[in-house]
């Protein structure tokens, strides 16, 4: 498959105590470390994009864990704005709360011209356009909210397929059909099944 490369910012590179010594996915699930985050930049690096990961916390990964990262052609960054930049879909695997809410008010005027703000599984596309709405009706009418739901764990054999969400069951519009179109193309280009859903079910589906 040949791939158009694009410019993708992914925000928060997953705990990986939570995945390796709590959850135990190692072991009740293969894969290998880094999980979450860090791994769909992988993912998206190794496809031929061009990936930023914004993570602040550098204790999350291991000094090996962010060399791997590295090695696979992800520009790691603690400036959200600089991530921002030129990227055409920012990927939020950000914690559950005010924290992503913060994030996406910062770079929502760094993203370029039709950019697209892609939720995975800690907020819904929908709530995360209300929160945004005063801006994305005013100032951003381009920007396009939709998801990027892997459904399991990246990393995890079971991470084969993202849920992305369209149009809405009550025909409302968050995102263009062609930025929905570009989040079809990103997961399919990292091997992956895409499935479209209305928005307002996407993390009700995938969870």
């Amino acid at each position: 498959m040949k791939v158009k490369k694009m410019n993708i910012a992914v925000y928060g590179a997953g705990n990986q105590d939570l995945y390796i010594n709590q959850l135990q996915l190692p072991e009740k699930y293969g894969g290998k470390p880094p999980y979450g985050g860090s791994r769909m930049a992988i993912d998206f690096a190794r496809a031929g994009h061009d990936v930023y990961l914004a993570e602040p916390d550098k204790n999350i990964l291991s000094n090996n864990q962010w060399k791997i990262v590295e090695d696979s052609g992800v520009t790691v960054t603690s400036d959200d704005s600089k991530a921002a930049q030129n990227t055409e879909i920012a990927v939020l695997f950000t914690p559950f709360g005010k924290k992503t809410f913060d994030i996406v008010k910062k770079i929502l005027y760094q993203l370029p011209e039709e950019g697209i703000i892609a939720n995975t599984c800690t907020v819904s596309p929908l709530v995360l356009y209300y929160v945004l709405e005063k801006e994305l009706r005013k100032d951003r009418k381009d920007i396009g909210i939709a998801s990027l739901h892997p459904a399991a764990v990246p990393g995890t054999p079971q991470h084969g397929h993202y849920v992305i969400g369209g149009r809405s069951s009550n025909d409302m519009d968050i995102a263009s059909k062609e930025q929905i179109q570009k989040c079809v193309e990103l997961a399919k280009s990292c091997g992956k099944d895409a499935y479209v859903v209305p928005a307002d079910v996407s993390s009700t589906v995938a969870d």
